[in-house]
């Protein structure tokens, strides 16, 4: 289970085509933790979650995934 947290302000979202291989780089900048928040299946079914938690694995970089429910 995720402890409680608060947000206190509106985090820097890169979107967009190729933008998947920053990622990495960017997480080494705030620590070794992540939580991935997805939507319903696309990402699952592109293979691409499974990329990018495989490459948190290598990187030794502790991830949560959650898919909210509206």
């Amino acid at each position: 289970m995720i402890p409680s947290f608060n947000l206190a302000r509106i985090p820097h979202i890169i979107f967009g085509p190729g933008k998947l291989a920053n990622l990495y780089s960017l997480i080494s900048q705030y620590g070794k933790s992540v939580l991935i928040v997805v939507g319903a299946s696309s990402l699952k079914k592109s293979g691409k979650l499974d990329e990018i938690q495989m490459t948190l694995g290598d990187k030794m970089i502790n991830y949560h995934v959650i898919s909210p429910t509206w």
